[in-house]
């Protein structure tokens, strides 16, 4: 398992046992990971009222700003100050445009198309991988 930076979060288990016990405390840190970012979030709704296009806008300024930063001390400042990073626990480290696709499709679920569009105007096209394009182009059809 490897965090952001490509560094390792664990050392390889040298025996079956270690390997067991990794897996073990790995699954325990997951569970704790989902039971806070549930309470946190909930059924989705919550996420929304969280993180309103206004929010995710303010997020993308801060995260171009990370893109130019000249130290790593900066982007790590930076990356710290976005809200959708202060959401979750930290090595989940989200991203503007798979954020935005979620709640894109939050808003849908929940029925408030006019939230849809507004997180849709967010999407850095000239950064957006083939497979954000594929969700953003969906979630463009299905905004009514």
């Amino acid at each position: 398992m490897r965090n952001n930076a490509g560094g390792q979060y664990y050392k390889y288990a040298e025996t079956e046992d270690a390997a067991a016990a990794m897996l073990h405390d790995i699954a325990v840190k997951a569970a704790a990971g989902l039971d806070e970012v549930g309470a946190i979030c909930g059924d989705g709704q919550r996420l929304i009222e969280l993180i309103p296009p206004e929010v995710l806008w303010a997020d993308l300024a801060i995260f171009e700003r990370l893109l130019q930063a000249s130290t790593i001390e900066e982007q790590i400042r930076l990356s710290a100050s976005m809200r959708i990073r202060q959401l979750v626990p930290e090595e989940w480290y989200l991203h503007i445009t798979p954020t935005l696709i979620l709640l894109g499709y939050l808003a849908r679920y929940y029925r408030r198309a006019d939230l849809i569009s507004a997180y849709l105007k967010i999407a850095p096209m000239d950064r957006v991988n083939a497979k954000e394009a594929l969700y953003i182009e969906d979630l463009r059809r299905r905004r009514t």
